[in-house]
């Protein structure tokens, strides 16, 4: 690996990394506490999960952006979807933000289908400029779609 494509490397892995740091912050403390409080459905994961899959999602999310950045810049629209990658990150930290938060569900569910159409089209997008993002987008796409299920569940049970 060249000193430049490292030097993308690390800053594409921190860059999400900080995201996922931010979004902590408001998370933590209420894993253990409002959230905990909720009437969770069968197929709610343990609270313990949560923090292990953040940490490979926003990892692979980090490898996604660093492919992507060192794929061939000059195809059509390289710098829009790049744009909207990062742009996708408001929606993410909002989501956060909503939830846990603020508590507030049905902004939180509002905003998590924004970040469903973002991210499965960002993915979408990506692949025409290397197949091989869809490997580390997938995931995050299929646990965002998890977490809207849970998040319409928490909806149908608390907001009236």
């Amino acid at each position: 690996m060249k000193k430049k494509s490292i030097s993308k490397f690390i800053f594409s892995i921190t860059l999400v990394q900080l995201v996922g740091a931010l979004g902590a912050l408001w998370t933590t403390r209420e894993i253990g506490g409002w959230y905990a409080t909720l009437a969770r459905p069968w197929f709610a994961p343990p609270n313990w999960l949560f923090g292990p899959v953040w940490t490979v999602l926003y990892l692979l999310m980090g490898i996604a952006l660093y492919r992507f950045w060192i794929s061939d810049s000059k195809k059509k629209d390289f710098a829009f979807i790049r744009s909207v990658y990062l742009i996708h990150f408001i929606p993410h930290i909002a989501w956060t933000w909503f939830f846990f938060s603020l508590h507030r569900i049905d902004l939180a569910f509002i905003d998590i289908l924004v970040m469903d159409v973002m991210v499965a089209w960002i993915l979408y997008r990506m692949k025409e400029h290397d197949k091989r993002i869809v490997y580390f987008l997938a995931p995050y796409l299929g646990w965002i779609l998890f977490a809207t299920a849970l998040n319409y569940v928490f909806l149908s049970q608390y907001v009236r």
